[in-house]
């Protein structure tokens, strides 16, 4: 099997909320799946207070298909009906909370805009969602 190789990957800021309240959604700025093929995520999350262990923050990438209106989701608490890209769970420790989902999700060539949904118990605190965008060099 070759050798693959990958460019450096490129941060972008997905989500940046003071909190991110129980069973809240919330909604992340437009990026462009044409520019990268390849992402990770990382969440970081302080718990406001001691989180059972097991509980959830669920990821979404919302596709703007047809360049312009995005898929199903919002900032209301509905579920979205889209499947879910991803889970962080919850250690149960009050301690900060770090994650990376996965190392190689496809990103579809269209804009997107990242989805969280807390599935938590209690309201999480200082929420950062970090996506780092690179692609395979051929």
């Amino acid at each position: 099997m070759p050798l693959q190789r990958w460019t450096k990957p490129v941060v972008e800021v997905g989500i940046v909320s003071h909190t991110l309240p129980a069973g809240a959604n919330k909604l992340g700025p437009e990026h462009d799946g044409r520019l990268k093929r390849w992402a990770a995520f990382e969440l970081q999350w302080n718990p406001d207070a001691t989180a059972a262990a097991g509980e959830t923050i669920e990821l979404y990438q919302l596709y703007a298909l047809d360049g312009t209106n995005y898929e199903d989701g919002d900032e209301t608490p509905d579920d979205p009906k889209k499947t879910k890209e991803g889970v962080f769970t919850d250690d149960g420790s009050d301690a900060l909370q770090r994650q990376v989902l996965q190392t190689k999700v496809e990103l579809l060539p269209f804009k997107y805009k990242p989805l969280l949904k807390s599935e938590l118990g209690d309201q999480a605190l200082t929420v950062v969602l970090s996506i780092y965008t690179f692609s395979e060099i051929k």
